[in-house]
């Protein structure tokens, strides 16, 4: 089985990458204080910020 990344799949300037880049320089300190399970839950609080931003 072949992985291929989504870097060579996702053109550079998407606005799924400008999102992703604007939401991973942003201090979401707040965010993941008031959601404590953010990194055992389902769904990583960072990528739905993400997923809604682009939506």
């Amino acid at each position: 089985m072949v992985l291929i990344s989504l870097d060579v799949m996702v053109p550079e300037h998407r606005l799924a990458r400008v999102a992703d880049r604007a939401v991973a320089s942003t201090d979401l300190g707040l965010l993941f204080a008031r959601y404590p399970g953010n990194e055992t839950s389902a769904s990583n609080l960072a990528m739905v910020l993400t997923v809604i931003i682009v939506n």
